[in-house]
C-alpha cells in the first residue's frame, strides 16, 4: 500500500534540521549551494513521500493500522515534516492536509463506534430471540 510506504519513509528518514542549516534564522536564500543541500539531503523519494503521504491516505483501505500509524507518525515527527515541507516550499499544503487528516481520522472513529454499537445491539436483539429474557436484558427493548 502506497500509504504504509510513505509513511515508512517518512519514519526512517526526517529528523530535526535535516539539511543541517546552521540556522533557522537564516533566509534559504543566503544559505550557500541551499538547492542542492535540498536535494542531497531530502532527496526524491522522501520529498515525494512527504508530498503525497496524505493523498496516498485518503485513498487507501480504512484500515486501523495505517490511522493508527498516520497518528503515530503525527504526533512523534509530524514537526520535521512541517520542517521538510517548508525547505520544500510547500509549506502551506500542511495545514489544509492536516484539517483532511483530522475529519478523516474522526469519520473512522465514529464510524467504528457506530459500528460496534450496531454490532452489540444485534447482538443483544439475537440473545432476545433465542433465550427470551436471558440475563435482563430484553427488558428495554
Amino acid at each position: 500500500m502506497l500509504a504504509d510506504s510513505c509513511l515508512s519513509i517518512l519514519h526512517n528518514q526526517l529528523k530535526f534540521n535535516i539539511c543541517n542549516l546552521p540556522s533557522s534564522f537564516i533566509p534559504d536564500t543566503e544559505v550557500p549551494n541551499f538547492n542542492e543541500l535540498v536535494a542531497e539531503k531530502i532527496g526524491e523519494t522522501l520529498a515525494y513521500s512527504c508530498i503525497f503521504w496524505g493523498y496516498h491516505l485518503f485513498q487507501s483501505e480504512l484500515g486501523c493500522e495505517t490511522v493508527e500509524r498516520a497518528e503515530k507518525f503525527l504526533e512523534t515527527q509530524g514537526v520535521f515534516w512541517i520542517e521538510a515541507m517548508s525547505i520544500l516550499k510547500l509549506l502551506h499544503t500542511c495545514g489544509e492536509l492536516l484539517e483532511f487528516i483530522k475529519v478523516w481520522i474522526n469519520w473512522l472513529q465514529l464510524l467504528n463506534y457506530l459500528f460496534n454499537s450496531s454490532r452489540a445491539l444485534i447482538v443483544k436483539t439475537a440473545l432476545c430471540m433465542v433465550s427470551g429474557q436471558l440475563l435482563g436484558i430484553c427488558k428495554s427493548y
